[in-house]
C-alpha cells in the first residue's frame, strides 16, 4: 500500500527542481534539499528527510495482516496518545493554547455531566469523578475520497470533541469562560485530526472486504484500551479516552457496520417487485406498512420503530468499542451535513432553480435557464463563490417538463450550498415581484 505515497512524493520533489529554476536564490534554502532527492525512491527519500529535518512525529507504524499476503500498515490511537502525553499535548484536546491541567480537568468534567444526559448508559461514567476530569471524548471519522485517476480511498481518522471553536463562535465571543466547549473545526486539521489508516480501495473492496473489519478490530482493541487502561502524563496521573461516536457518510456507515438497512436498499424503480428490506439502520422506514415518504402525517408510523430491529449483519468490529449497547445505534453519528448538501438539499435546490426559472426572459424553458445560468454565474464571480459547475441547464436539474420531479445532478456539497445562497439572494432581490399564491412566496 505504501506505493501508493510514491506519486505524490514525486510530485513534490519535482515541484521543490521547479522552484529552483524559477528562483535560483531557492537552491541555497531548505528547498534545495527536497530537490535533491532521488525519485526512483521517493517516498523513502522523502521520509528520511522529514526525520533528517525533525519535521515527522515520533509515532510507529504498525501492520495488520490483511486477506492475501499483503499488510495495511496504520496508526493506532494508543500511540498518538502516548506521544501527546510524552510532549504534554493533552491540553491541546480541549481547545486550549498551552498547558493548564487544572482547566482541562474543569473543561472535560463539565463536557462528561453534560453527556451523561445524552447517554447515562455509556461505560465511560463507570469512572469516578476525579477521572472523567482526566478523560477526552474522541470521535472516529471515516470517508472515502478519491486517489489518482478517481480512485477510490478511505481514510479513518480521530479527533476530540472539544477544539479550538470556529471563525463565526470566536467572532462573536465577547469574553472566554474558562469551562469553554468550543467545537473542534478551527485551526489546521494536521494539529486536530489524528491519522490512523489510508486504504486503496482495492485493498476492502470485492474478496478483500474482510480487511475493513480488520483494521477497525485494531481501532476498536485500542479504543478499548484507551479507556479501561488509559496512558500516563509525564507527572504519572492515567488520563483516558472515550469515543462517544463514530461519523463518517452513509457509505462509511454501511461498510463499518455492516449494515443490513442502508440507503443502498431503497427501489431504483417504481414498479420494483422485491420486498423492500428497509432504509435506514435506526427505524423501519420504507419496510411493507412504513413508508418513509410521509409527509403528511404528524408522527409518521416509521416513528414508533425506532431501535426495534437489529440492523448489523452479524457483528462488526466497531461495536467491540466501548458504548452503550443498549442503544448500539446511536453510536452511528448522523451526517446532516451530506444529508443536506447532497441529498435532501439538492432536490430543493433543483426545485428552486425550476421555479426561479420562470423570472427570467426567454420564450422556452432553455432559454430561461439560459438566463438564469448567467446571472448566476455572475452573481458567483462577484461574491467570490466557487460554484464547481460551469453553467446551469435544465440537465442540471433533470427537468425536462411539467410531469418530471426536479433533482440536483451535480456531485459537490459545496455546490448545494452555493445555488442555496443565491436562492435566497434572488428571493430577496425579486421579493416585490412573487405573488402570494406562488410557491416561491
Amino acid at each position: 500500500m505504501r506505493c501508493f505515497a510514491q506519486a505524490p512524493c514525486s510530485s513534490t520533489v519535482r515541484a521543490a527542481r521547479a522552484v529552483i529554476q524559477e528562483v535560483p536564490a531557492a537552491a541555497h534554502s531548505s528547498v534545495s534539499l527536497l530537490a535533491s532527492c532521488n525519485t526512483a525512491n521517493a517516498e523513502r527519500a522523502v521520509h528520511n528527510l522529514s526525520r533528517k529535518c525533525k519535521l515527522a512525529l515520533p509515532l510507529k507504524i504498525a501492520d495488520v495482516s490483511a486477506v492475501g499476503k499483503e499488510t495495511i500498515p496504520i496508526l493506532r490511537l494508543t500511540e498518538w496518545f502516548r506521544f501527546f502525553m510524552s510532549a504534554n499535548l493533552w491540553f491541546m484536546l480541549s481547545g486550549l493554547s498551552a498547558p493548564d491541567e487544572e482547566r482541562s480537568t474543569a473543561q472535560w468534567s463539565l463536557f462528561w455531566s453534560r453527556f451523561r444526559a445524552i447517554s447515562p448508559n455509556h461505560p465511560v461514567f463507570q469512572k469516578s469523578e476525579s477521572e472523567l476530569g482526566r478523560t477526552c471524548a474522541l470521535i472516529i471519522h471515516g470517508d472515502e475520497g478519491r486517489s489518482r485517476k478517481k480512485t477510490g480511498i478511505l481514510i479513518l481518522s480521530g479527533h476530540s470533541v472539544l477544539g479550538a471553536g470556529t471563525e463565526v463562535h470566536s467572532e462573536q465571543r465577547s469574553c472566554e469562560e474558562y469551562t469553554k466547549q468550543s467545537l473542534n473545526f478551527k485551526g489546521n486539521t494536521w494539529s486536530s485530526r489524528f491519522l490512523l489508516a489510508v486504504m486503496p480501495k482495492m485493498y476492502f473492496d470485492g474478496e478483500r472486504s474482510p480487511n475493513l473489519q480488520l483494521v477497525l478490530k485494531e481501532v476498536a482493541s485500542d479504543a478499548r484500551s484507551l479507556l479501561e487502561t488509559g496512558v500516563r502524563s509525564l507527572t504519572g496521573q492515567v488520563h483516558y479516552v472515550a469515543v462517544i461516536y463514530v461519523i463518517g457518510d452513509w457509505p462509511f456507515l454501511a461498510k463499518a457496520f455492516s449494515l443490513k438497512r442502508s440507503y443502498a436498499n431503497s427501489a431504483k424503480a417504481s414498479a420494483s417487485k422485491q420486498t423492500p428490506r428497509g432504509i435506514c439502520h435506526i427505524c423501519r422506514a420504507d419496510q411493507p406498512g412504513y413508508p418513509f415518504e410521509d409527509w403528511e402525517s404528524a408522527r409518521p408510523r416509521w416513528k414508533a420503530t425506532e431501535n426495534e430491529d437489529n440492523p448489523f449483519d452479524g457483528f462488526p468490529s466497531l461495536l467491540g468499542v466501548p458504548h452503550d449497547t443498549t442503544r448500539s445505534v446511536d453510536f452511528l453519528g448522523q451526517d446532516l451535513f451530506h444529508s443536506w448538501h447532497i441529498g435532501s438539499g439538492k432536490i430543493f435546490v433543483a426545485c428552486a432553480l425550476v421555479l426561479s426559472s420562470e423570472y427570467f426572459p426567454g420564450t422556452s424553458a432553455v432559454r430561461r435557464f439560459e438566463e438564469l445560468s448567467e446571472h448566476f454565474m455572475l452573481w458567483c464571480r462577484t461574491n467570490r463563490q466557487q460554484p464547481y459547475v460551469r453553467k446551469i441547464t435544465r440537465d442540471s436539474v433533470c427537468w425536462f417538463g411539467a410531469g418530471d420531479s426536479p433533482v440536483g445532478t451535480w456531485s459537490k456539497g459545496n455546490t448545494t450550498l452555493v445555488l442555496t445562497r443565491w436562492f435566497l439572494s434572488f428571493c430577496r432581490s425579486r421579493r416585490n415581484e412573487i405573488a402570494e399564491e406562488s410557491l416561491m412566496y
